[in-house]
This record gives structure tokens, C-alpha cells and sequence, in this order.
């Protein structure tokens, strides 16, 4: 019986092409990832609705600070100068104090956002409750509005996506 195999000859060949297995399995996973990139994108366009739950948030959470440290504040609407993004500007209401450690800037409008008649806030921590009732109007990108109502009296601020 004579051997086929040799030790110098090799006959097994060589591939130099992908399977089709292969092919599919990447098409795969760069048809995953591109879902997953755009579905991301998507969802991290700000809407009316989600910038409104957000604000009113806010608003509450400052509420609850000012009658922790029994202090009122004014709240407005400002637009950097530079960049052209708005921003909520509060002003802690101080006996003599006009300095900048009483002002707080940090929340910043999503971008896409942007507020319409938002007056002048003034809240009053002593009766605790605003000067009167306000509705913040809030624009996204795509024109849509939405609500944040104030009630001054009854102290309670909803979102609302019809005007009130």
C-alpha cells in the first residue's frame, strides 16, 4: 500500500475568500449596530413634553429648597450671550445682599427647547406660594407645545399638552 501523504507535500488547500456563513454574520452585526446608533439618536432628540416634566421638576425642587432655608427667589428666563442657549436664572431673595452667591444658573434649556412666557417668577417662602398663577410655554424643535401650569394658590404645578 503506498501513502498519499508525503511528508514535503501538502494537500490540503488553502481558502482565500469568506464563507457565506461568514458574510451573513457581518452584515449582521453592522446591521445591529446601525440600529442601535439611529434608534439612539432618536431618543435623545429632546421633546415638548419630556423638557416640561423636567422644568416642573425643577421648579418643585427649588420650592422645596426655599422653604428649607426659608428664603424666596425670582426665577427667569435668560439667554447666554455667547453661546445663545437659555438658561433659568434664580435670584435668592436676600435683606441687602445684591452679590453673585445668591444667584444660581445652572439649569440649562435642552437643546431644541426653548420657553415662551415665562415671566418673572416670584416666590414668596414666608406664604409659600408664587405672586400669581403662570403658564410656561415650551416649543421643541418640531414646533410642538407644551404646558407647565402654576397655580399660585393651591401651590401645584402640572404639565398640561392643551393650553389652559
Amino acid at each position: 500500500m503506498e501513502n498519499k501523504f508525503t511528508a514535503g507535500e501538502n494537500t490540503m488547500k488553502t481558502r482565500k475568500a469568506f464563507t457565506l456563513t461568514e458574510l451573513v454574520v457581518g452584515i449582521m452585526v453592522m446591521a445591529i449596530t446601525y440600529a442601535a446608533m439611529s434608534l439612539s439618536s432618536s431618543a435623545a432628540k429632546q421633546t415638548a413634553q419630556h423638557e416640561a416634566e423636567r422644568l416642573a421638576a425643577y421648579i418643585f425642587r427649588t420650592i422645596q429648597k426655599a422653604d428649607r432655608i426659608h428664603k424666596g427667589f425670582n426665577m427667569e428666563v435668560a439667554t447666554d450671550s455667547t453661546e445663545g442657549y437659555q438658561y433659568i436664572k434664580i435670584t435668592w431673595n436676600e435683606v441687602g445682599a445684591e452679590n453673585s452667591k445668591n444667584v444660581e444658573d445652572s439649569f440649562k434649556v435642552s437643546a431644541g427647547c426653548r420657553y415662551e412666557n415665562f415671566t418673572d417668577l416670584k416666590y414668596n417662602a414666608k406664604n409659600k406660594q408664587f405672586n400669581s398663577g403662570y403658564t410656561i410655554v415650551i416649543i421643541d424643535s418640531e414646533g410642538k407645545e407644551y404646558y407647565v401650569i402654576i397655580a399660585s394658590t393651591e401651590g401645584r404645578i402640572y404639565t398640561s399638552e392643551t393650553k389652559p
